[in-house]
């Protein structure tokens, strides 16, 4: 049997190359600003979810806590302070 070649060398060297695709930019870390916001978003969640389930206790328990359901209300709508749920 008689192998293909190409007739013409533009053919021939149209054959050999690699298909060409197409390169998208795809950055190895996101941008520190979106990393910044996005761990505020998460500790404040967690410090809301943490205040939320203290509200579900009886004001006895709340106040053994050292607590009052009216500081706890009004800590739902601070932020949070810088620092509040770090691990070190």
């Amino acid at each position: 049997m008689r192998e293909f070649q190409p007739e013409d060398k533009d053919e021939q060297q149209a054959s050999w190359r690699t298909p060409q695709v197409e390169r998208l930019y795809i950055p190895a870390m996101l941008p520190l600003g979106l990393i910044k916001k996005l761990r505020h978003f998460l500790q404040r969640r967690r410090v809301r979810r943490r205040t939320l389930a203290l509200l579900a206790y009886d004001d006895h328990i709340l106040c053994d806590l050292g607590f009052s359901r009216g500081q706890l209300r009004r800590q739902l709508g601070q932020p949070v302070p810088r620092g509040i749920g770090r691990r070190g």
